[in-house]
């Protein structure tokens, strides 16, 4: 019983920890940043959306971060036909709200006007694919919240069985509920393991200048391989000095561009 409260402890205590940092990025949004968020978007309503993406921008900045507020400087990028940052943007907030109906719509907007056209060539319909596509649906807070409960619920589980005296059908069903729950736990593990391997390993960036060259190397002697427009998502695989070598969908194709071309989300 005294290891089931200790666990108990150990959970609530981290999650206790998840939730205070949540609550003080909402109290950090409480000061003055209101005041500045409500001057940003009665400029975007009078149509001024170069002053009200600077002051979005003037938020970020000062280490605001929430899905509506990337969202609202897209807008503002948009409404500018700046279709780079508008969908570097609206990636920014699909991080902090991937179920968001309205970043979806617009980001797909966005996209509709980019001039490239690239399509992923590479075999990826794996199984560690298909979680790292479903764990889009979650911030990866979500995913460390649900993987931590999960672990919780089995380490409940074995315990119970560990330290209980019940036998029979009652016992048969708590070992096939901690079969499950370790499969679920397993998955949910998996899915936290991928997205922050990917997030560390291929991070990604959308080209933010109108056009911009690639090249076969860092430095403007090297040869132009292709080029590229304003709003190309594409993988970072690289940076040396002022240049990254960036790869297109597939990871089969790529190139060098300058640094102050590419934005990273």
């Amino acid at each position: 019983m005294k290891k089931t409260f200790a666990l108990a402890a150990v959970f609530i205590a981290i999650l206790s920890l998840l939730m205070v940092n949540q609550a003080g990025l909402l109290a950090k949004s409480s000061d003055g940043a209101t005041e500045t968020m409500k001057t940003a978007n009665r400029l975007y309503e009078n149509g001024q959306f170069a002053l009200a993406a600077q002051g979005y921008q003037q938020l970020i900045d000062r280490g605001y971060t929430d899905s509506s507020l990337y969202y609202n400087l897209g807008n503002a990028h948009f409404k500018q036909g700046d279709i780079g940052r508008a969908i570097l943007n609206y990636r920014r907030a699909e991080k902090l709200g991937p179920r968001d109906s309205d970043i979806q719509a617009n980001l797909q907007l966005a996209r509709a006007e980019t001039l490239d056209r690239l399509e992923d060539t590479a075999e990826t319909e794996g199984f560690f694919h298909h979680i790292a596509r479903f764990t889009r649906k979650f911030t990866l807070n979500e995913l460390a919240i649900f993987a931590l409960t999960a672990w919780f619920a089995l380490a409940l589980l074995i315990i119970v069985l560990i330290n209980s005296r019940i036998s029979g059908a009652w016992r048969e069903t708590l070992q096939y509920a901690i079969a499950l729950m370790t499969m679920i736990t397993l998955l949910g593990v998996a899915g936290l393991g991928s997205r922050m391997y990917a997030e560390k390993t291929r991070p990604e960036g959308v080209i933010v200048a109108p056009e911009v060259s690639v090249t076969s190397g860092p430095g403007n002697q090297y040869v132009t391989e292709f080029t590229l427009h304003s709003g190309t998502e594409v993988g970072i695989a690289d940076k040396r000095g002022n240049w990254v070598l960036l790869t297109l969908p597939g990871g089969e194709v790529e190139g060098w561009v300058p640094a102050e071309a590419i934005e990273g989300i």
